[in-house]
């Protein structure tokens, strides 16, 4: 459903779609759909790839994305998520491509994500603190513009 020029919320997934692999939901207008309802409340156990770039997410990332097992690319870029990104995220072995840029996550960048060796997108967010001197702390991490910039006046 890429760039479809669909409107509206996101409808919940609650199913088992045993072979399912891939979920592309992007670029949605209309109203908002908060996340932290259970949107994807499914057995998905080949899930690879879930992309819900700039849908109008808001709220925080579910805990059960964690069983999630198989999935490569986590792409929830541009949409209005916050609070702190979850530990539960961590278990995702198979991760390669995590992307959160352009969201309102806040508290610390998790350890995790700092001693990964996947390809991270942090920009754009809203942490407190990201654990690095800079904007990169790998060739594989974009941390840029990542801190709150209330009462900020350090460099960038």
């Amino acid at each position: 459903m890429e760039a479809s020029g669909l409107i509206g919320p996101i409808p919940s997934v609650n199913v088992t779609l045993l072979n399912l692999t891939y979920i592309i939901i992007s670029d949605l207008n209309g109203d908002e759909t908060n996340f932290t309802q259970a949107l994807i409340d499914a057995s998905l156990p080949k899930l690879e790839r879930l992309m819900s770039r700039s849908c109008n997410l808001i709220g925080e990332i579910p805990a059960s994305f964690g069983t999630f097992t198989s999935i490569k690319i986590l792409d929830l870029s541009f949409n209005r998520l916050g609070g702190e990104i979850s530990e539960n995220l961590s278990t995702l072995d198979n991760l390669t491509y995590l992307f959160l840029n352009g969201n309102n996550f806040t508290g610390k960048v998790p350890s995790w994500i700092l001693n990964t060796k996947e390809n991270i997108d942090l920009s754009y967010n809203n942490f407190t603190d990201t654990g690095v001197t800079g904007c990169q702390q790998s060739n594989i991490m974009n941390l840029f513009s990542s801190i709150a910039r209330v009462n900020n006046s350090s460099k960038v």
